[in-house]
């Protein structure tokens, strides 16, 4: 059997710490017909030179710190496969991860593939956390839910096809670059597939950007309004009437970061009042949704979920004054 070629793209700045776990497990795959492009991105440490240790393996663009959109740009204009497959320079692809996700395609259909992944902090790996908020969303509520989070992960394949129809990533987006991509995916016609087993490791540090919460919700709303503008000729009376909602009450991210911030210091009231709120405006997040409902009916389970954020923020590190 004659397998497509799939090209792994990675954006690589200062990652000289983690570039080589990246470049094994691609390197790991049983899914034959692999190639990896990685971009350094205008590092200023070992990475480039790392990297160029490796080019009679891999294809190697040597870039000068446009961002990570404009690198993953690079890296699919230098690609030579038909299936576009995203791994970031910290992250790490487990062997099974391009087969499995593979098989959840058939040629010629408008659909591409976010895969499961698990949550690598300080603490080392837990089987418990794992990246995908939603698991897997019915083709019939993706524009929608698309539009209350992103609930595609980084590890996504999708033909080269989609990547082309879209134009790529939109460059110089610091935030939300690939949500932004999903968005436009889906509201295209493209559908997701979700391949639920986890195949690959997603790097969480304290100091990685998606901590930068203000500058990340700020751009949210950008986005969004942005989105809005160019597919007003065709979005339905729900996608409308979410879009007109939020602009009225807020951004639900924001909501449940004061909802968290209430439990960490046991203001219960609070956040019972934030993850009601939150929940309004994210019906297909289930930990929300359960959160809010457990607090509204039983108000003493506010220390059962103070409990569990406590926990999980010893694990992954977390430095809770970061704001």
């Amino acid at each position: 059997m004659n397998q497509p070629l799939v090209s792994v793209i990675t954006p690589a700045r200062n990652a000289e710490q983690w570039i080589g776990s990246c470049l094994d497990g691609v390197r790991s795959q049983t899914w034959e017909q692999v190639e990896h492009v990685v971009v350094n991105d205008g590092s200023t440490d070992r990475t480039g030179a790392i990297l160029d240790l490796f080019a009679d393996e891999l294809t190697v663009v040597h870039s000068t710190g446009e961002g990570v959109s404009a690198a993953r740009n690079r890296g699919v204009a230098a690609a030579k496969g038909d299936f576009i497959a995203l791994c970031d320079a910290d992250d790490v692809l487990l062997p099974r991860h391009i087969e499995a996700a593979m098989a959840l395609l058939q040629g010629g259909e408008r659909a591409f593939v976010t895969c499961e992944a698990y949550l690598l902090t300080a603490g080392g790996i837990d089987p418990k956390r794992r990246v995908l908020p939603w698991g897997r969303v019915p083709a019939e509520r993706q524009r929608l839910g698309i539009l209350e989070a992103n609930f595609v992960s980084i590890f996504t394949l999708m033909p080269r096809a989609m990547w082309e129809e879209l134009g790529g990533m939109t460059a110089g987006l610091r935030y939300n670059e690939d949500w932004q991509l999903w968005l436009r995916a889906i509201h295209s016609g493209w559908q997701v597939r979700t391949q639920t087993e986890p195949h690959a490791l997603y790097r969480w540090t304290p100091g990685s950007a998606m901590t930068n919460v203000d500058a990340v919700l700020q751009a949210e709303e950008k986005m969004l309004a942005d989105f809005e503008q160019e597919f007003a000729a065709t979005l339905g009376p729900d996608e409308r009437d979410y879009l007109e909602r939020r602009r009225n009450t807020g951004n639900p991210r924001a909501m449940g970061r004061r909802a968290d911030d209430a439990l960490r210091r046991g203001d219960y009231a609070t956040a019972r009042q934030s993850f009601i709120e939150a929940a309004a405006l994210t019906p297909h997040d289930r930990k929300v949704q359960a959160k809010a409902l457990s607090m509204r009916l039983l108000p003493p389970t506010g220390r059962f979920w103070q409990r569990r954020l406590l926990a999980a923020d010893r694990a992954t590190g977390r430095d809770t004054n970061q704001r």
